[in-house]
């Protein structure tokens, strides 16, 4: 039985930049984790993904978060790389520190602050 490795988008076939540009859409009904580019700005509360290597081909997502800062901390220790999963709004944030695990955070598409009032 082979694992599927969630930390990156290699599932025994190669990526290809049509495939790894669908930021938001899964093809299949399991989940399509995809290697993103984290940028942050912090005076907007917005995360910014978008396809690595490849700026300005694919469209970038604008998401929130309801942990901001946590987010930022994740970021600035992961050197601005992720993986996203548009399925469950997931962005995973691999640590770098030996031990310390994972982080994964809900993303949205409209900021939270605003929905709540």
């Amino acid at each position: 039985m082979k694992m599927i490795n969630t930390v990156s988008n290699d599932y025994g076939t190669p990526a290809t930049p049509d495939r790894s540009a669908r930021l938001g859409a899964a093809d299949s009904p399991f989940e399509e984790w995809v290697d993103v580019s984290l940028h942050l700005e912090p005076a907007l509360g917005i995360i910014q993904l978008s396809v690595p290597d490849q700026p300005g081909e694919a469209p970038a997502l604008l998401m929130y978060s309801d942990d901001f800062e946590a987010v930022l901390r994740a970021a600035a220790e992961s050197d601005g790389r992720g993986v996203w999963c548009a399925k469950y709004s997931k962005l995973l944030i691999p640590s770098t520190h030996a031990g310390a695990g994972n982080r994964f955070f809900t993303l949205f598409q409209d900021d939270p602050a605003e929905s709540r009032n």
